[in-house]
C-alpha cells in the first residue's frame, strides 16, 4: 500500500476515533461531576431533614421538661419525688430560694434524703460549689427565667434545665 494511501486511510480512521473517544471521555467525566452534585444534594437534604426532626425532638421536649419543672414549685415533697421517679426525662427535682439555700430537697435533713436525692448531691456537688448562676446575667451576658446549665461529673456531660418562678 502507498504511503499516501496509508496517510489516508489513518486518517480517516483515527481523527473520527480519536474525536469519539475524547466526546466519551468528556462526557463521562460530566456526568460524574452530575452524579456528584446529585449525590451532594440529596445527602444535604437528608441532613436537613434529620436536624429538622432533631431540633423538633429537642424543643419539643424541653416544653415537656419546662412544662413539668415550673409546676414543680407548687407541688408537695411527695409530688416532686414522684415526679423524678416516674418521668425518664427528670432526675431529680429541687428548689430553691432566690439566695440559693435548698428548699426541696431539705439538705439538712440527711436522714430524710432518698437515694436518688443523695446521688443527686453527689453528682452535683462541683457545680454548686462552683456558685451557678442559673440566669442571673452571666450566661450569655444577659438574665432569664429559665434555661440550660450543663457540668461535667464522672460518667460524663450532665444537663440541669431550671427555671425562675
Amino acid at each position: 500500500m502507498k504511503p499516501r494511501l496509508l496517510l489516508i486511510f489513518l486518517t480517516i480512521v483515527l481523527v473520527p476515533a480519536g474525536l469519539i473517544t475524547w466526546l466519551g471521555l468528556r462526557v463521562s467525566e460530566e456526568e460524574q461531576h452530575r452524579e456528584r452534585r446529585q449525590l451532594r444534594a440529596i445527602m444535604t437534604d437528608a441532613l436537613v431533614s434529620t436536624r429538622t426532626g432533631i431540633d423538633r425532638l429537642v424543643q419539643d421536649r424541653a416544653q415537656q421538661i419546662f412544662g413539668i419543672i415550673e409546676k414543680a414549685a407548687f407541688v408537695s415533697d411527695e409530688e416532686r419525688r414522684e415526679i423524678s421517679r416516674t418521668n425518664p426525662w427528670i432526675r431529680q427535682i429541687f428548689v430553691t430560694t432566690p439566695r440559693g439555700e435548698f428548699v426541696f430537697p431539705n439538705v439538712d435533713d440527711a436522714a430524710g434524703l432518698t437515694q436518688r436525692e443523695r446521688d443527686f448531691f453527689e453528682r452535683s456537688q462541683a457545680m454548686w460549689e462552683s456558685g451557678p448562676d442559673f440566669g442571673r446575667g452571666e450566661e450569655k451576658g444577659r438574665g432569664g427565667s429559665r434555661g440550660w446549665h450543663t457540668w461535667y461529673w464522672n460518667d460524663g456531660l450532665h444537663i440541669l434545665a431550671w427555671t425562675r418562678n
